[in-house]
């Protein structure tokens, strides 16, 4: 872990100094300025362990382990009935994303949100080189992703919990950053795409898959229903607007069907 975070991690107490593993202290990672400690459990890093948020219910939900367990089987992700849902079957999706950033050729990735880690350690099989950083708040999820990412060998990923509204990293740090199922999650979409533009480097390259808001009445409906659920879905032409003013440029709609759009953009 200390090579592949080397320069990596901003400590989020101080903002000035990067944080690294003590060879006298393995199990916490320390600012080089501040001296701030935060603890490695579990397979990740967690530069928030005391961070306790209120939670809506989408996020009760997608934490519970009943999901965890399941996310990335035919029972849930892998599905038939979501691949029906959001009109795209996983498989197709990770394909058109992993061509979209051109993972291959990466040499620093982020998979923003990364739940279990479904797209981090593929990203990680492909890039073959480099780093990809997966992150989120989620501590099960983070769990176990960083359990699967070591029973495959996988040793150029690393796992953080932290805020997607207040990232780690310093500036420009990333090629490619992704953020799959979670952007409608966000209780501040604009601050996390902020965010996102900050770490990326010039362009560099982001991917968003979130849910699609339908149109008319019936989506407005809809949309009403799921905000009180705790998420929100996105229009591809209100999304790409966003990005416009956010920074990005060379902006794409992949897949704008059923309950589900995927985008990419580049930072000018």
């Amino acid at each position: 872990m200390e090579r592949i975070t080397e320069n990596l991690v901003r400590c989020p107490s101080c903002k000035g100094g990067y944080c690294s593993v003590n060879r006298d202290e393995k199990d916490f990672f320390t600012c080089k300025v501040c001296g701030e400690r935060y603890p490695i459990r579990d397979g990740f890093v967690d530069l928030v362990p005391e961070l306790h948020l209120s939670k809506t219910a989408a996020q009760f939900f997608m934490e519970s382990p009943a999901i965890v367990n399941i996310y990335e089987s035919r029972l849930w992700r892998k599905s038939m009935a979501a691949a029906m849902i959001l009109g795209i079957s996983f498989n197709k999706e990770a394909k058109l994303i992993s061509g979209a950033a051109n993972i291959a050729n990466a040499d620093s990735v982020l998979d923003l949100a990364c739940g279990p880690g479904i797209y981090t350690r593929a990203f990680a099989r492909t890039m073959g080189k480099g780093r990809v950083v997966g992150l989120d708040l989620s501590a099960p999820m983070l769990r176990w992703g960083a359990a699967r990412a070591k029973k495959q060998g996988l040793d150029n990923v690393v796992y953080v919990r932290a805020s997607a509204l207040d990232l780690p990293f310093e500036d420009e740090s990333f090629e490619v950053v992704n953020c799959c199922g979670a952007l409608h999650l966000f209780p501040d979409p604009d601050k996390a795409l902020e965010e996102v533009g900050r770490v990326l480097a010039p362009g560099g390259c982001f991917t968003v898959a979130a849910v699609r808001r339908g149109r008319g009445l019936l989506g407005a409906i809809r949309e009403k229903y799921t905000r009180s659920m705790g998420f929100r879905g996105f229009t591809s032409d209100a999304l790409s607007q966003t990005l416009e003013r956010k920074g990005f440029s060379g902006i794409h709609c992949h897949h704008d069907a059923r309950r589900w759009i995927i985008m990419s953009a580049v930072k000018q």
